[in-house]
Parts: C-alpha cells; sequence; structure tokens
C-alpha cells in the first residue's frame, strides 16, 4: 500500500512499477497510470497524486467538460440569476496584469452584482487599497510589476482590518500552494476561472473574519507536486480541435454585452501571441525563469478560452527542466508556433460575423522569431 517516494518521479512512465507492489502478484503491465495521464493531459488537465506507504495513494485531476442536456435546456434567466448565496453585494478588488483574464473577471464578477475595482498591476492595487476598503481581494500571483505575495504582505503590513485575499494562478505545484498558504491568503483559485468556481470562492471565502485563520482552495483536493515528471519536448499527440467547444459555448452566455464575447477573443488571441512571442525569444536567449513566466501566462489565458493544445504544451514548458529546454528549444518554438497558428484560426472562426480580426491569412502565415 502506497508508493515509496524514490519511485515518485517514474510512475507515470510506460510499464514502470514498483517492486512487489500488486502488479508483480496479479500481472499488471505498468500502463494504466501512462495512459490515464495522456488522457487527462488531452482533455486539458494534469493528473496529480499525493502517496505514503502503508497509508495509500491519492490521484485525481481536474478538467472542464461540456455542459449537461439538462443545464443546455434550462431559461437563460434561470442561469442568470445568482443564487442566494453569492446575492450580498461585495466590494471586490481585482489585480492581474493580463487583459483578458482581467475583462473575464470583472464581467463574471459584475454580472453577479458586486462592485468591482480591477487593476492590472501591483502597484495600481496597492494604489486603490490605500484609497477605499474592500470585502474581498482577488490577487494573480505572478504580477508583472510585483511578486502577488509581496503585494498582500505590503498591503497587510500593520493593518488589523486587512480584506481577505485569494490568489489566482495556473500554478497547480505543491510550492506555490504552500507559498501562498504561509503568506496569509484565505484561499486559491486555479485558472481557469469559471462561474461556478467563483461563485464556490466567495461564497466560501467572502465571508472569512480572520484572514490567516484557514486556507481553503476553489477546488475539493488541493494539488501536490508528483515531484519530477517526464516531459515532452515534442507533442506526441494529437488534440482533434486546438479549442475547446464547451468552453466557447459558456463564454458566450457569460455577458449579455453583445460586444464582450468577440472583445475577449480578439484580447485572448492577442495575449495568446505575445506570450508565445515571449517564450520563444526567452528560449533562444537561454533565459529559462523567464520561460516558465511567460508558460504560466499563457496557460492561464489560453484556458480561459478553452485552447486546450496550448495549455498542454504551456504545461509541459513548465515542468521541463533545464536541459529537456536547452536541448530542443528550437522544437519547442517550432511546436507552439504551429498550435498558436491553428488556435488563433479557430478562435477566430467563433467571432460573430462582421468582427474585426486578424485574418486568416495573416494568422496562418504566424512566424515566431
Amino acid at each position: 500500500i502506497g508508493i515509496p517516494e524514490s519511485f515518485h518521479a517514474s510512475i507515470f512512465q510506460p510499464f514502470a512499477q514498483v517492486d512487489q507492489g500488486p502488479g508483480r502478484r496479479f500481472g499488471g503491465t505498468g500502463l494504466g497510470l501512462a495512459f490515464s495521464r495522456q488522457i487527462v493531459e488531452l482533455m486539458g488537465g494534469e493528473l496529480l497524486f499525493e502517496s505514503k506507504p502503508g497509508k495509500g495513494s491519492r490521484f485525481w485531476f481536474d478538467v472542464t467538460l461540456a455542459r449537461s442536456a439538462a443545464a443546455e435546456a434550462a431559461p437563460a434567466e434561470a442561469r442568470s440569476t445568482p443564487p442566494p448565496e453569492v446575492a450580498e453585494r461585495l466590494r471586490i478588488l481585482v489585480a492581474e496584469d493580463n487583459e483578458t483574464n482581467l475583462m473575464l473577471l470583472h464581467e463574471l464578477l459584475v454580472g453577479e452584482g458586486h462592485e468591482v475595482t480591477t487593476c492590472a498591476s501591483g502597484m495600481a492595487a496597492l494604489d486603490a487599497l490605500a484609497e477605499q476598503d474592500f470585502d474581498l481581494l482577488l490577487l494573480d500571483y505572478n504580477l508583472g510589476d510585483m511578486d502577488g505575495v509581496r503585494l498582500l504582505q505590503t498591503y497587510r503590513f500593520g493593518r488589523i482590518d486587512a480584506a481577505p485575499a485569494m490568489f489566482l494562478t495556473a500554478d497547480t505545484s505543491q510550492q506555490t500552494a504552500i507559498r501562498l498558504r504561509e503568506c496569509g491568503a484565505v484561499g486559491v483559485m486555479y485558472k481557469p476561472i469559471t462561474l461556478a468556481r467563483l461563485r464556490m470562492a466567495i461564497r466560501d471565502l467572502g465571508k472569512v473574519a480572520d484572514p490567516g485563520a484557514v486556507f481553503d482552495v476553489s477546488d475539493p483536493t488541493p494539488p501536490m507536486d508528483a515531484g519530477p515528471r517526464q516531459t515532452r519536448p515534442v507533442l506526441t499527440a494529437i488534440v482533434a480541435s486546438p479549442i475547446d467547444a464547451s468552453v466557447i459555448e459558456e463564454l458566450k452566455q457569460v455577458s449579455s454585452r453583445p460586444e464582450f464575447f468577440p472583445n475577449l477573443l480578439l484580447e485572448a488571441c492577442n495575449d495568446i501571441r505575445r506570450n508565445v512571442g515571449q517564450i520563444s525569444a526567452a528560449l533562444a536567449e537561454r533565459h529559462y525563469a523567464a520561460v516558465r513566466d511567460a508558460a504560466h501566462a499563457l496557460k492561464g489565458v489560453s484556458g480561459d478560452v478553452g485552447a486546450v493544445r496550448l495549455v498542454a504544451l504551456a504545461g509541459n514548458l513548465m515542468a521541463a527542466t533545464r536541459e529537456e529546454l536547452e536541448t530542443a528549444h528550437l522544437r519547442w518554438s517550432a511546436d507552439l508556433a504551429e498550435a498558436t497558428r491553428v488556435t488563433i484560426i479557430a478562435l477566430q472562426k467563433e467571432l460573430p460575423e462582421g468582427s474585426v480580426a486578424l485574418s486568416a491569412d495573416a494568422a496562418a502565415s504566424l512566424q515566431l522569431d
């Protein structure tokens, strides 16, 4: 029962088995976990686990699935009505340096009836916090000008009435989760953000009296780092579509304003191209910390619009070792360029007729230096 720590790095590899385990006695092949991880990654998720010898193992994943037929049949008015637990109007500050994420969060929160102040940098957030009080803070973990943890610590210094704060991040490592817990956050919500998860987070965290008293996450099971994982510098599995149609349909229901959906997709295309360009430049310069930061941003914005192929590539980049990045940086750049090209074309096909968009020829000729 349980997996020794020395085997954590290899259990997702094909044919890997722990000596003297059930597979040795009952004929297992060691392919189950390898297949499971590949299936989860193709769905845009990540298979994680924790295990203690003598106690057992726990595996979990988080993916976005299509809306059920019953939900599709529900009247639009019913879907847009806030549930009783989020009916209270809260003053919420959102600090997020990615324009796509900022647009989506603002629209979701305003649609729930909350008063929202948005800030695109850490300094702007500190200025807003100095001028007014808030009931809840939603802070991006990786702000461009300031670490999100530093922002929270600066805000809370010397205050006895600090508002509860929750972090937003695409980084699901145990190391990051521990750091966020230790800095005094009451929770963390992992990107991509959905209305259901946002409602649950506000319900559970918006009324916390002591910002340092508890630490909850938006998902039922907190992510744990499975240790070093085998990454593939080349995308070996082909995804039928670069985007998840169910996510696109959900985004169409976010706002009653007709301009919101096309504006969000266009902004996402701009953010994706910028993030991928940053990754390509950092790979060429062997600046691997910058590669990871840009991949983190790419994973977040790609998840927002259901760009599952880019989510998978960004996740692999975040998990890749320095040696893997060094030996295959040209192939990484080529894979990213191709995934970006087909993703942008697919996203722009979802734009309503008449929307201003990058031409198909321009998207098809997209090249990253």
